[in-house]
């Protein structure tokens, strides 16, 4: 079963994480990590929409089976039918749901550091950069070229705090941490992609403590300044914070030597592991495959499934099956509600306890339009007969089928099943029954 995009994602950027923690986490090339944090996030969104073969393309047998969709009892004569939804109907709902309320709380905390940032008095310091006082801030932060500090630290240790803020914005840390934001409003649900956003910020103040000790300032005076600062909360979450990160970790990490360059080769694992992804997770079904057998084109579409087109004959440019099927409007659901708001039950049909299915087939043809409604396979009665094909050829515009990039024609096979209800009267009957969206046999 092919699986949903948001999911590969997340399952993708899974693996990039654990890759990431195993083999770099610990390493003191800080901007190659940093590079792999970004680049590991943006890749998990791209390899999915990629047209890469899997490795599981293999396994999928060139068959071609008609969908079906089952309908509860309809009663003609009321049209406010309410199809049935599943929880997995739901989840694209809670998806998007969820989403926009991450968002909407990095919004809120982006207006309102930038709400600081204009309301108070600035200094201006080299490269543009502003400095912002205010007895309010409780810890140094930096955001865009922005630096937010209390009067009490510009006092005491401004050098040391400006010199480290002063890397977070020559980085542009700010911009990483708006991309990963973003990633974590589409992908809330996904705890790697939180740990990718813990381990951005590690290294981005492990960056900035590097540009403090490479200026000259003493280790220790530096370290017991964290310490201070760690009894500070953090200012908002949107901004680079001096307490950021894990205190421990970082005081570790100054003391670590810095390891050859050729242990920089171990960014590579990264690359290996999303290869495997890209083959795994792809969007392999998105690559179109033609192979002419027969007078039969075998194609795959985005939904995993294997699709058979009849090639058009020369006098005859109709389609049974095409890469994109023509689509009723408002998908299938739509369908089945148009379909019980309009079929009427013929009153001589009733009088004579007519019931049956009829097979229905009309062609979607270039614009889209329903045209050539005709019975294939009838219910022995000419009034329901009648009825299929008049709610037929009611239905309205398609949005059209398409082969190879063009606009086609496409042959659709309705049955629709007329059934009295058992528990009635001839004058209280009513047509129930199921319709299946297929093509012709």
């Amino acid at each position: 079963m092919e699986l949903p995009y948001i999911i590969r994602v997340a399952l993708i950027m899974a693996a990039m994480y654990l890759t990431y923690k195993i083999f770099l986490s610990k390493d003191t090339f800080h901007a190659l990590n940093r590079a792999a944090i970004l680049a590991s996030v943006a890749v998990s969104f791209v390899l999915p929409l990629l047209p890469i073969p899997s490795i599981f393309a293999g396994n999928t047998a060139p068959t071609m089976t008609t969908a079906t969709i089952g309908m509860g009892e309809i009663t003609a004569e009321i049209a406010d039918y309410e199809p049935q939804m599943s929880l997995s109907d739901y989840l694209p709902y809670l998806m998007v749901a969820g989403a926009a309320v991450f968002f909407l709380r990095f919004l809120i905390s982006t207006i309102s550091i930038a709400i600081q940032a204009f309301r108070h008095k600035k200094i201006t310091l080299r490269q543009g950069v502003k400095l912002i006082l205010s007895e309010t801030i409780k810890s140094p932060v930096s955001w865009l070229k922005y630096i937010f500090m209390n009067n009490a630290d510009y006092n005491e240790n401004s050098r040391e705090i400006l010199v480290h803020e002063m890397a977070h914005i020559s980085y542009r840390h700010s911009i990483d941490l708006i991309f990963i934001d973003l990633a974590c409003c589409v992908q809330w649900f996904n705890p790697a992609v939180w740990l990718f956003r813990r381990e951005l910020c590690a290294v981005h103040e492990f960056q900035a403590d590097q540009k403090v000790l490479a200026s000259g300032f003493n280790a220790k005076k530096y370290q017991i300044l964290l310490i201070k600062k760690a009894a500070g909360r953090n200012w908002n979450s949107v901004a680079n914070s001096l307490n950021h990160s894990n205190l421990k970790k970082r005081i570790t990490m100054m003391s670590i030597q810095k390891k050859s360059a050729s242990a920089a080769f171990k960014a590579l694992l990264p690359v290996a592991v999303a290869a495997l992804c890209a083959v795994t997770f792809a969007d392999c079904n998105s690559q179109k495959e033609s192979l002419l057998d027969n007078g039969i084109v075998k194609t795959s579409d985005n939904k995993g499934t294997i699709k058979v087109a009849r090639q058009a004959d020369e006098n005859n440019d109709v389609f049974t099956v095409v890469e994109d099927m023509p689509e009723f409007p408002g998908g299938e659901m739509a369908m089945r509600k148009f379909i019980a708001e309009n079929v009427r039950y013929p009153e001589d049909a009733k009088d004579n306890n007519a019931q049956g299915t009829a097979y229905v087939k009309f062609i979607v043809d270039k614009t889209g339009k329903v045209t050539e409604p005709s019975i294939v396979r009838g219910t022995g009665n000419e009034s329901l007969d009648e009825e299929a094909i008049r709610v037929v050829s009611l239905m309205p515009d398609f949005k059209p089928g398409r082969q190879r990039g063009e606009n086609v024609a496409v042959s659709f096979v309705v049955p629709i099943k007329f059934a009295l209800a058992s528990n009635e009267t001839p004058d209280g009957n009513k047509a129930s029954g199921v319709f299946i969206i297929g093509n012709e046999n």
